[in-house]
């Protein structure tokens, strides 16, 4: 019954990235791992060598993603 109640009330965690907002915190990290390639910081996530966008300094965890986000955040490929 909490569960479903979270859903009637305010989107209280809101993406960084696009500010799309949710009701829960298992929502927006599934969100932020599909749509921006964004894993949630862990021990072992700070170990991985990350790609960074050279025009905003957001990371990605492989170049392709970091090209996909490129091209649709600033239009270059």
């Amino acid at each position: 019954l909490n569960n479903h109640l979270a859903v009637h009330k305010d989107k209280g965690f809101t993406c960084d990235v696009c500010d799309k907002g949710f009701y829960r915190e298992t929502e927006l990290k599934r969100h932020k791992k599909k749509a921006h390639a964004i894993e949630p910081e862990s021990a072992e996530n700070r170990f991985l060598s990350n790609t960074k966008c050279r025009d905003c300094g957001m990371e990605f965890k492989s170049q392709m993603a970091m090209r996909q986000h490129r091209k649709l955040q600033h239009g270059t490929a």
